[in-house]
């Protein structure tokens, strides 16, 4: 009779995790993979890298016990993207577009070789959220948090290191014309940065303001899920301040539709909490008009410009959401690209057009059900995902780019499992 090994996870194997998986999910996010491979600055080489990275923490993690769980191909909305790389495949191989057909392999075996490795170390570790990401979002948050009493405090100055070659992700907005500075080699800062709570924002590791709320915000919502109640205020206050110090019109309101579906669905159950926060709203805004001349005008100017009058961020954001979901061709692009920014006008194609709608009416349904849990912290973590998929429908067709949506996506199968729903088809 063959005994099975049990998994243990050394400091070492520890170390090889973290480093494979919040490098793999900071792609196209953060300036962690430019820090650890310096010489590569390609989406392609990056992708490369982290496929071998994903294969050799596999293989050393099998080595040591874990038990591989492939199984999450099955999860509905993971199966559906599934359907569509191969079918980007087999129609762009037909139509002897390679440079497509490598886009859909490549990035495609990424994103799912680290939903297998993230869904079957927590499967082993019985627990429902990836340890990885928490402690880098936290280490983000944290060296934002520092940087940001620093400077307050007049021992940090602002605007000082510049980093434009640091890394592929400033590229862009170089060219643009904006400046990157890393001031005292703790936290990002961009001149561009319009309004915030002080004019001396910082960004994490991450390079926009809307991209560091995408990466942090879940993992606030996730830390008040798990930790215990005393400390969920303090990381509610922490997730308003990050909202509000690298202000972001994009996360505030994925935020707020968010908390506000998850009392809508659990009115019956959970009126206190809607009460709650009703009154805590109410008590806010009666507040914010007795003190409206204290408040900076800026900032308040600068949110109503960018809800009513300023489009530019609002037709960024429609035409990237027209062409995933009003296709202008037949075939398309596909959904899975080497990197958004140097395709032109990439549109998904009528054949691929039916999966994507099912792959958000699915995604949706689901975090609806995980919200409706009646375990408390696993609603919390839904609201979560949920933010996280609202969010990046402002990227559109980018985040199928991105292996953060896939981590976001193992999450909410893991949640619905925890939470007695059935996530695999058969």
């Amino acid at each position: 009779m063959r005994v099975r090994n049990i998994y243990k996870e050394s400091f070492l194997l520890k170390t090889i995790n973290f480093i494979t998986i919040s490098s793999a999910i900071s792609y196209r996010m953060t300036i962690l993979p430019d820090l650890l491979f310096p010489s590569l600055m390609s989406s392609r080489f990056f992708i490369c890298v982290f496929i071998a990275l994903e294969v050799f923490t596999l293989f050393i993690n099998q080595q040591n016990g874990l038990s591989i769980k492939w199984n999450v191909v099955k999860f509905p909305p993971l199966m559906i993207l599934l359907v569509l790389v191969c079918l980007q495949i087999i129609i762009t191989m037909a139509y002897l577009q390679i440079e497509s057909t490598g886009a859909a392999i490549f990035t495609g075996l990424n994103d799912y070789l680290l939903a297998v490795l993230v869904y079957s170390l927590i499967c082993a570790r019985k627990t429902i959220l990836p340890r990885e990401y928490i402690i880098f979002a936290v280490f983000n948050i944290g060296i934002t948090s520092i940087a940001f009493i620093l400077t307050q405090l007049g021992l940090l100055s602002p605007y000082t290191n510049e980093i434009n070659g640091l890394s592929s992700l400033f590229y862009g907005n170089v060219e643009s014309g904006q400046t990157y500075y890393m001031p005292g080699y703790l936290a990002v800062q961009s001149s561009n940065i319009r309004v915030s709570l002080t004019s001396k924002s910082y960004l994490g590791w991450s390079f926009e303001p809307h991209v560091f709320c995408l990466f942090v915000i879940p993992a606030i919502f996730y830390l008040v899920a798990t930790c215990r109640r005393g400390f969920r205020f303090i990381w509610i206050l922490i997730g308003l301040f990050m909202i509000l110090q690298a202000f972001s019109v994009t996360a505030f309101l994925s935020a707020f539709i968010s908390v506000f579906l998850y009392l809508f669905v659990n009115f019956r159950k959970g009126s206190r909490s809607l009460h709650v926060a009703i009154a805590v709203l109410i008590v806010v805004l009666v507040l914010a008009w007795m003190n409206k001349n204290s408040i900076d005008l800026a900032f308040l100017d600068y949110t109503r410009n960018k809800l009513f009058n300023d489009r530019s961020s609002a037709e960024y954001s429609t035409n990237n959401l027209r062409n995933l979901l009003l296709p202008n061709s037949i075939i398309g692009d596909g959904i899975f690209v080497w990197d958004i920014r140097y395709t032109k006008e990439p549109n998904i194609g009528l054949l691929s057009w039916p999966l994507v709608i099912a792959y958000f009416i699915t995604v949706g349904l689901y975090c609806v059900k995980v919200m409706k849990s009646s375990k408390r912290e696993i609603a919390i973590v839904g609201i979560g995902v949920l933010y996280t998929i609202l969010h990046m429908l402002k990227l559109a067709q980018a985040s199928f780019c991105m292996p953060f949506l896939f981590l976001m996506l193992v999450i909410l199968c893991r949640v619905c499992e925890e939470s007695n729903k059935k996530p695999y088809i058969g």
